[in-house]
């Protein structure tokens, strides 16, 4: 099959690709003593609209002063656009996130060995999926490519947050790097971000709530500039969608493995739909919808994605997948037309509201990020 530019030779490329800004900040802060300060410092801005403390270590300040900035040619009015896109579609977007994004990149082994290392994640898989859903928030709302946007400085953290993982990663899962190359390379990383954005996307085309031309390269837009901002080389940036399709494409035929060769993302996988299932309230087990999340994992990922992770077989043409289905195109806005200056800002209202719900119940706040430097680290976040 032809991906367009996304050959294997670039591919290879991209696996060697690290983020040589941040691990050189890291280095620096090693060589001065100033990991453990580097620490103390993120504690005291665990927003991502929390200044800078005056007394954080100087190669901390030179990296987000040089780095922390939306590339040249991001549009501001088309990022706004894109936000307004996001706002007005959590809910059904929400439901992708859940049952497609997150669990469809626990195919690909480069990522579950580093997800899996602590085994943090499949006794508390909850904390990850709240921490990716307040990132989703502060890349896709409230302005967050403005100077000193909440995006600009989640993708700081972010960065260095994977600058620690990657000496570590090294350390603790033998022959990672022959296998996969560096981690939180290039590839992966643009991979994940794709799951945000490409992926929402074409979720929201499957369950038939789709967004028109226009409104999902507006949707997609400001994931692409937030590729740049987490350090991804322009070159390596899809342009629009259809080029961000062949990348995905490109990436799930190399990368995606089957169940017998990726024991982690089976158990990652097992983790999360149970995760899903205790979110449900109890009224729905009442009406017969226990089964709710693997339906829309079998609507959205299909049953080649399913079998991957060996996620239990729904007949989705029964009555419980129209359901499904019709649940999510109503909670669209386009899907009621001629309301929709009534319900659009109780939309954008209500979608956020549901987010930071989640979130705050989890966290009491905002979640930390910290940068690890060992693997009891790890488990802190």
């Amino acid at each position: 099959m032809s991906h367009g530019r996304w050959t294997g030779s670039v591919a290879a490329a991209m696996r060697l690709g690290s983020d040589l800004q941040a691990d050189q900040c890291l280095v620096e802060l090693a060589a001065n003593g100033q990991l453990d300060p580097l620490q103390a410092v993120f504690r005291a801005m665990p927003t991502n609209q929390s200044p800078m403390p005056p007394d954080a270590p100087e190669p901390l300040q030179r990296f987000f002063a040089t780095q922390m900035a939306v590339p040249a040619w991001a549009d501001q009015a088309r990022i706004r656009r894109g936000e307004q896109v996001f706002l007005e579609n959590g809910l059904p977007i929400a439901v992708v996130l859940l049952c497609k994004s997150i669990p469809e990149g626990y195919a690909a082994p480069a990522l579950t060995k580093v997800l899996y290392m602590t085994g943090l994640l499949q006794n508390r898989p909850l904390r990850r999926l709240l921490g990716v859903l307040q990132m989703v928030l502060d890349v896709a709302v409230d302005g967050g490519f403005e100077p000193d946007g909440k995006a600009l400085r989640v993708a700081m953290k972010l960065r260095l947050l994977h600058a620690g993982l990657r000496p570590i990663v090294v350390q603790n899962v033998p022959g990672y790097v022959a296998a996969h190359g560096v981690p939180c390379n290039h590839e992966d990383m643009l991979a994940t971000v794709m799951g945000f954005s490409l992926v929402v996307v074409d979720g929201l085309q499957r369950l038939g709530a789709g967004l028109t031309q226009h409104e999902a390269e507006d949707l997609f837009y400001p994931w692409r500039v937030f590729c740049a901002c987490m350090g991804i080389p322009e070159a390596c940036i899809p342009t629009d969608l259809a080029d961000a399709r062949e990348f995905y494409a490109a990436y799930a035929d190399r990368q995606y493995v089957p169940a017998d060769r990726n024991v982690e993302g089976v158990l990652l996988a097992q983790a999360h739909t149970q995760m899903l299932r205790e979110l449900l309230p109890p009224w729905t087990r009442a009406l017969g919808l226990a089964r709710l999340p693997e339906v829309y994992m079998a609507l959205l990922m299909g049953p080649e994605g399913c079998e991957r992770l060996k996620l239990q077989k729904v007949d989705t043409n029964r009555l419980l997948g129209r359901f499904a289905k019709r649940a999510v195109q109503t909670a669209a806005t386009q899907q009621a037309e001629p309301l929709h200056v009534v319900f659009a800002p109780l939309s954008r209202q209500l979608s956020t509201a549901v987010y930071r719900t989640l979130i705050h119940k989890e966290f009491q706040g905002v979640p930390a990020i910290i940068v690890p430097t060992k693997v009891a680290d790890v488990w802190q976040m």
